[in-house]
């Protein structure tokens, strides 16, 4: 599976998701991450970057119009051509997933394992619980 961050501001909220991800309780067998960089600030990449390296992910910065649907499909492109994933799960580097939200994840695609496409609404793989916040 591929875990895209995409993020084009907020270094703290980004630097939060990663934490999220990598603080998984259940650990994905093939998990690849990456922060999709796409934005109009020149400086912002850098310190993405920072963060994508310091927790061991990669990164990509990809070209900006200022408009999210840029940003959304330069993760599809990354996915399709810079990838030999199977799956995509990509979340806006403002938002976070609790602890437990990969075994939920997991549970869903055994229950359905050709799944072809699954969207979820925010409390359908979160439980607060558990979750402290960074």
């Amino acid at each position: 599976m591929l875990f895209a961050a995409l993020t084009n501001h907020h270094p703290e909220k980004l630097e939060r998701l990663i934490v999220s991800v990598n603080n998984q309780f259940f650990k994905m067998e093939n998990l690849e991450c990456v922060v999709i960089c796409n934005t109009l600030d020149e400086e912002y990449p850098k310190v993405a970057k920072a963060l994508a390296t310091k927790y061991g992910w990669k990164f990509k910065q990809t070209e900006s119009n200022g408009k999210p649907g840029k940003g959304k499909n330069s993760v599809f492109d990354y996915f399709l051509n810079e990838t030999d994933q199977d799956s995509l799960f990509m979340m806006d580097g403002d938002d976070i997933l609790y602890p437990t939200a990969f075994g939920q994840l997991n549970q869903i695609t055994v229950r359905v394992p050709k799944l072809d496409v699954l969207g979820l609404q925010t409390n359908d793989c979160i439980d607060n619980e558990y979750f402290e916040e960074v």
